[in-house]
């Protein structure tokens, strides 16, 4: 599509200049926006002919008519969110939280309106910036051979995903939502029609695992009553299970797992001798599956309990048959969908820590045997650093899909959990009190496996800082580049940016973790003396 030779063309001694060859396919709106230009017409925002009008004048009376028109729009924008504002009820009530919900959905409607219609005033000049790019790397391939002078061994035994998935990479088949044959589809026109069968199944399962959410947040009671908790502590989880529907979705369509174990190969082949110990996952799959058992024992028991109750939730009302009936199954489902979820992010993550680990193990062994001051094995080390960085850094654009958001529901699942299990204790049957502490150990432990193998990546990304200022042949080294390459690899593991973040905010480290461990919980705790405290007063709850 675009050429990417350039010419060096002599001028006078002491200056140079490149010929930058024109581009044969040049990038054009319709290219660029795609069908949304086109849809973006019946906004009546589509201000692109104000543009036009710059450069041509015949078209200025038509652009003074779309900027009214476009005015207008706006205004009636403005008139909505004014009207939400202007429903508001009393301070705390139902309608004015729906007020304020919505109100602020409005300002955000008014935002986009005026947005659009300043980028089109734009549209021309952004189009033409674009044009001017050159991109020079389009597959893996050149993306590696890109980052690195050094070449690259090949690996005697390839990491395959029957390796480092185990048999979970055949369960997945299981949830609908292996969508691996899409991705396949974009190279064989022969998968086509099953492509498009497996997105459909997908879609039907994310609609499932919505509707199942819906039920589970519909079943809420007053305010910091044991059906309130119960009901927020499972709608969470609910809330969850459709993050790690689209994850899964997303992984497999887009090939994430194959692809990233065509870079961790590549990094392996930097090794200085194979271990096959680090390459064997098999006790990490049978820990697994005994997690999963437990998982699944602990939210199909409360699942089938309410069922037994004719229920959605064990304190909440009798609801029709159809759906009580239907719910373990539909909680069947999301059991293996979040399950599946978190162990290909936990093998994921474990490949990326058992990688670094070994990488500070052989520059440990390195340090003892008084190695690094050689240059040449320090930049080896350095290299192979910046390769396990750039591996880290490319695994996360998708493992922070996951990671971003389902620690805040794990988090608000588990208060709630807390939370009856330390308000509640004294008022429950024990059968259905143990079902319900035996959920908040299963909520308690999916939150620590959302955030420790993000963690433990940090540890060891930032551990290699450490064996190198514990190392003591820099100190008297008279070679500049041996000093050069121990700066760099301190300063490549301490100020990385690396991290998953919460939210975008909060980033996931040991210290965090650990801190959000103690606190989140304990929220819990402060929400039950606090209804104590209420019902001491006689206020009805």
């Amino acid at each position: 599509m675009f050429s990417s030779k350039s010419e060096v063309v002599k001028v006078p001694p002491g200056s140079f200049c490149i010929q930058v060859p024109e581009v044969k396919e040049p990038l054009t709106d319709d290219k660029f926006i795609g069908p949304l230009g086109f849809f973006i017409r019946f906004t009546g925002l589509d201000c692109s002919i104000v543009a036009l009008s710059k450069v041509d004048s015949r078209f200025k009376f038509r652009a003074w008519v779309t900027q009214i028109f476009a005015v207008i729009v706006m205004a009636i924008i403005v008139l909505r969110c004014y009207t939400f504002f202007q429903l508001h009820g009393d301070a705390m009530s139902f309608q004015w939280a729906e007020s304020g919900m919505f109100a602020f959905l409005g300002v955000q409607s008014v935002e986009c309106a005026y947005c659009i219609f300043r980028i089109h005033h734009l549209l021309f000049l952004i189009v033409g910036i674009v044009r001017m790019i050159n991109p020079n790397i389009d597959t893996l391939e050149q993306e590696m051979s890109h980052s690195s002078r050094i070449e690259m061994p090949e690996v005697k035994v390839p990491m395959t995903e029957e390796f480092l998935l185990g048999p979970f990479r055949k369960i997945i088949k299981v949830t609908g939502l292996d969508c691996s044959l899409i991705a396949l589809s974009q190279h064989n026109p022969h998968l086509r029609i099953k492509a498009i069968i497996t997105r459909v199944v997908a879609i039907a399962v994310m609609v499932v695992i919505f509707f199942r959410c819906g039920m589970l947040f519909k079943a809420e009671g007053p305010t910091l009553s044991l059906t309130w908790a119960e009901s927020n502590m499972f709608a969470f989880m609910g809330i969850q299970s459709i993050v790690c529907t689209f994850c899964l979705f997303g992984w497999t369509k887009n090939e994430f797992v194959p692809l990233h174990l065509t870079r961790l190969n590549k990094v392996r082949s930097l090794r200085i001798k194979e271990n096959t110990v680090v390459d064997d996952y098999s006790n990490i799959h049978r820990k697994a599956f005994i997690w999963s058992g437990f998982w699944f024992a602990a939210i199909l028991s409360h699942a089938i309990a309410s069922a037994a109750a004719q229920k959605v939730v064990i304190s909440g009302q009798i609801v029709i048959a159809p759906l009580y009936i239907t719910m373990p199954f539909i909680t069947l489902l999301a059991c293996f969908i979040v399950t599946l979820c978190l162990i290909y992010y936990f093998l994921v993550n474990a490949s990326l820590s058992r990688e670094i680990e070994y990488f500070n193990t052989e520059l440990e062994e390195a340090k003892q045997e008084k190695r690094l001051h050689d240059s040449s094995t320090l930049l080896e080390f350095c290299h192979r650093q910046a390769e396990l960085v750039r591996l880290v850094e490319k695994a996360n654009e998708s493992l922070a899909s996951y990671a971003t958001t389902a620690p805040m529901f794990c988090f608000n699942s588990c208060i709630n959990a807390v939370f009856i299990a330390s308000g509640f204790s004294s008022s429950l049957p024990t059968v259905i009190f143990a079902i319900l502490l035996f959920n908040l150990f299963a909520v308690i432990a999916i939150t620590f496996f959302t955030l420790r193998p993000a963690s433990n990546v940090q540890f060891y990304v930032s551990d290699t800082a450490r064996i190198l200022m514990d190392s003591e042949e820099f100190e008297c080294s008279q070679d500049s580049d041996v000093f050069k390459g121990y700066q760099v690899m301190i300063n490549r593991s301490l100020k990385h940016n690396i991290k998953i973040r919460v939210l975008g905010g909060i980033p996931i480290y040991p210290a965090a973790m650990n801190f959000a461990m103690f606190i989140f919980p304990n929220l819990g705790n402060l929400l039950a003396l606090v209804r104590k405290i209420l019902v001491n007063q006689g206020i009805q709850i």
